[in-house]
């Protein structure tokens, strides 16, 4: 392999994605992302911040968590409680100069004009990205109500809405998590989650008394003796278990870096990117994935591409 597409040992995708991220911030646009996009942001929402700019009736009536409302209109007067709210609110947004501080906004309508605040954003708040959900409220709540709250939730709902998912890796599919992911029951509801394949060290118990679980399938695994892992065979199972019955798949371990190997793996080989491209790809999914270690970043195949396409780059980075 030459030296040209020879993939590093470690993840660090800095030096190779620094020239994209400054053409993004360059660029100055308001970045369009899908519901499923919005779905992974909300499960860290470290440095993130959800503005919903829709009538406060509409947002009393239903809601994203965490998120708060003024509508374009009120900005003037909605200015100060907002600014209060992103430096008091939690910590991850207190820093101005955070290179990670980013914004959803949600909108009731897909093609509502938002562009006027941009520079409020920009220039006052200082969000180094900022992104409007795709299709508006009303299309991801017909996918993820559970994570919607309104004027009259109750603290229980609030406690659910906010608790920690999966990353979608595929849509309706494939889900990457950990051992913990794999023990919330209602978690499988909510994503018609149907199939787990652990790599654990020990077997799940009581998984015959899952009402969501049609199939399980234990892959005995430890980390920590740093296992060499069939990639192809991996893949293969996975996929193999998606086109087996109805529903998605959850694909664990107990750490969440065995089963993020096997997700970069599947991308690399369905896309034809090189390692770092593909682990670039799963962390924005879940950011997580950049604990990987070396040892095991090092295992996966490395195909002859050019992991710098701008194309692809452009694509991730949206």
């Amino acid at each position: 392999m030459s030296d040209k597409y020879a993939p590093s040992g470690a993840i660090d995708m800095k030096a190779m994605i620094q020239a994209e991220k400054k053409k993004r911030q360059q660029a100055d646009k308001i970045i369009q992302i899908t519901r499923e996009t919005a779905f992974n942001l909300l499960q860290d929402m470290r440095h993130l911040l959800i503005l919903d700019v829709r009538p406060a009736e509409e947002f009393e009536k239903n809601h994203l968590r965490d998120s708060f409302n003024f509508t374009l209109e009120d900005i003037e007067t909605k200015l100060p409680e907002f600014l209060k709210y992103c430096k008091t609110s939690q910590d991850r947004l207190r820093d101005t100069t955070d290179t990670h501080r980013r914004l959803i906004i949600v909108t009731s309508v897909a093609d509502e004009d938002v562009e006027g605040i941009k520079p409020l954003l920009k220039e006052v708040l200082a969000f180094h990205k900022i992104m409007k959900l795709k299709n508006g409220f009303a299309d991801f709540h017909e996918k993820y109500p559970f994570l919607c709250l309104n004027s009259e939730s109750t603290e229980e709902e609030v406690k659910k809405a906010e608790s920690r998912y999966p990353s979608e890796i595929i849509p309706n599919k494939l889900f990457l998590g950990n051992f913990i992911n794999s023990l919330n029951e209602e978690h499988f509801k909510n994503l018609n989650i149907t199939k787990l394949i652990g790599m654990t060290p020990n077997e799940a118990e009581n998984m015959e008394e899952s009402k969501c679980i049609s199939k399980y399938i234990h892959l005995k695994m430890d980390e920590l003796v740093k296992p060499d892992l069939d990639f192809e065979e991996l893949q293969t199972l996975v996929t193999t278990t998606i086109d087996d019955g109805e529903g998605a798949v959850l694909i664990y371990c107990l750490q969440g870096n065995l089963s993020a190997a096997v997700c970069i793996h599947m991308l690399m080989q369905e896309k034809k990117w090189g390692r770092e491209l593909a682990a670039a790809a799963i962390m924005n999914k879940r950011p997580e994935v950049k604990n990987i270690p070396t040892w095991l970043f090092q295992q996966i195949d490395a195909p002859k591409i050019d992991v710098m396409a701008s194309s692809a780059l452009h694509q991730l980075l949206s």
